[in-house]
């Protein structure tokens, strides 16, 4: 390295602004100022700080601020709410307010956010992503056609229904009318349709004929093997990915919460309620409908949906968010949007109500929603927009 030295009688200019230095002295050593309030820290004495850990903290205080502001909007308006939310850092919160069970059945208890209910329509977004797992690993295009991979001995009307694609049963587009979900109604619907491609019309018979295609497009299914063969699918390809143990199409805790409806002329009125809605085994149709989960493990499987390389590469996450793949986009106003799916089996056709909802938001946060009855105060509610509020109100 050459050294620049400045001579007692030399003068330089600085970068061509004229600025000169005239009989600069020579510097035969560095100064070093140490002003008299300095302290010295020891190497191992010092603290440093650890940015994960902080994005964590928030974090935690803002899923708190979450739960907590939609429990508070909940309270009193069904017989039981549960939520359940957990951010991009891992961390988690969790809230429940009202019953899980209540007379006049037995056993009575509070609600929690482990309480396990059917899923009802959240079942689609499940079963949807199950198939695009599958079909990419099978390098079938969601565009192709399901014929190929229909039962071949079931009778198949016209070739419109072969022609049917699989983007067309994801996106409720495939111009499908059936009146049933078992698979013995498929057959019989198949048999006798034909379908026109038309713009949105949500049928549950699009993703209920995945539980037929799916072990079909694995090779080697029968008809009585396609309920558990799906089943088993999905956990190995949705669940399993998502850190969950394997799940079922029916109620497995000992003793299961329930569905409740007011028992007065009052809908929303919850000071009486007929005896519960345990919704029962629903293996048999399950793909539309039909899987059951608390909201934890609803909370937790969406993030893991939304993570690319968990369950689908980043290409298909993208893919699937952009053209509502088993899942709705929403765009919430002050830049908060969100991709979600909710489920929703009404009181007037059972002995209970369940609405439920999973949902991924753009700030990383994912969260899953249980309601066990009709949710209002007197009139009609909208659970979905108290969550968008609390989403707001948290900050």
């Amino acid at each position: 390295m050459k050294t620049l030295v400045l001579t007692a009688c030399a003068a330089v200019t600085l970068l061509g602004v004229g600025i000169t230095w005239s009989q600069a002295p020579i510097q035969t050593a560095p100064i070093t100022i140490k002003p008299d309030t300095a302290i010295v820290i020891p190497t191992d004495q010092r603290i440093l700080i650890n940015s994960k850990l902080l994005a964590g903290t928030a974090e935690g205080i803002y899923l708190k601020k979450l739960t907590a502001e939609f429990i508070k909007r909940c309270t009193g308006k069904a017989v039981g709410c549960a939520i359940a939310a957990v951010g991009p850092n891992g961390m988690w919160s969790e809230g429940a307010t009202g019953d899980a069970r209540r007379a006049p059945d037995g056993s009575p208890r509070k609600m929690t956010a482990n309480d396990k209910f059917t899923m009802a329509s959240v079942s689609k977004t499940f079963t949807g992503l199950a198939l695009q797992r599958l079909l990419y690993g099978k390098r079938i295009s969601i565009d192709d056609r399901i014929g190929p991979y229909l039962p071949t001995d079931w009778k198949i009307s016209t070739r419109a229904v072969a022609n049917v694609t699989f983007r067309q049963l994801l996106t409720h587009t495939s111009g499908l009318q059936c009146n049933g979900i078992t698979d013995d109604q498929l057959k019989t619907c198949l048999a006798t349709a034909n379908p026109v491609p038309s713009p949105f019309a949500y049928k549950n018979e699009n993703f209920a004929l995945m539980r037929i295609l799916i072990p079909q497009i694995k090779g080697g299914a029968s008809s009585t093997q396609y309920a558990n063969l799906y089943r088993d699918y999905v956990n190995s390809s949705v669940f399993a990915p998502a850190g969950l143990p394997p799940m079922e199409c029916k109620p497995t805790d000992a003793v299961p919460a329930l569905s409740y409806k007011s028992a007065t002329a009052n809908k929303w009125d919850f000071s009486q309620v007929g005896p519960g809605e345990i919704w029962g085994d629903m293996g048999a149709v399950c793909g539309s409908q039909g899987w059951f989960l608390s909201a934890h493990q609803m909370a937790q499987t969406m993030q893991a949906i939304m993570t690319a390389g968990k369950i689908l590469p980043a290409t298909l996450v993208d893919r699937m968010k952009q053209d509502n793949l088993a899942v709705y986009f929403g765009d919430h106003g002050g830049g908060l949007q969100s991709w979600n799916h909710g489920g929703y089996h009404p009181a007037e056709w059972n002995k209970g109500e369940i609405n439920t909802l999973i949902i991924h938001f753009n700030n990383g946060v994912s969260a899953g929603v249980i309601i066990n009855s009709p949710y209002g105060a007197g009139a009609a509610g909208n659970f979905f927009t108290d969550l968008i509020a609390s989403v707001k109100a948290a900050g």
